[in-house]
């Protein structure tokens, strides 16, 4: 089985990853997995503040990938891929490696920006056996 991590902050170059990953598996035989994962962090803010700020933000996230996957599955007539979603408070690197220390994913879908920031981790990665996919738009 396929198993593929796709971190998105929503913006276009991360919805284009996911369509060009989606593209890629219109026809495939394989059942196949994808995690849709969002990632947020507060910024440094007046403590009494935090508690309410991270409960919006993890409401936000959490509504925002659902509304991603609605439309996602709408466009998916291949019943071997299935789609999930996951909201984690931290950063992205961080979040990812827990999530490849936990599952093993096969691969690793992200853009140009994610693969930036992610660089640091690269050998933790492939040491996972995980691809990296980076879609540049």
């Amino acid at each position: 089985m396929k198993r593929i991590l796709i971190p998105t902050d929503f913006s276009v170059n991360s919805l284009e990853n996911i369509r060009k990953v989606l593209d890629s598996l219109r026809e495939t035989g394989h059942s196949t997995e994808i995690l849709l994962l969002n990632t947020y962090i507060v910024q440094q803010t007046d403590p009494s503040l935090v508690i309410g700020l991270l409960d919006k933000m993890k409401l936000e996230s959490k509504s925002n990938l659902e509304k991603l996957k609605a439309e996602l599955t709408q466009g998916i007539s291949n019943p071997l891929i299935a789609v999930s979603t996951a909201s984690h408070l931290g950063s992205l690197k961080n979040v990812i490696l827990q999530f490849l220390q936990k599952d093993n994913y096969t691969e690793l879908a992200v853009t140009k920006d994610q693969e930036i920031e992610l660089r640091p981790i690269k050998d933790l990665i492939r040491s996972r056996d995980c691809s990296v996919l980076v879609h540049r738009n």
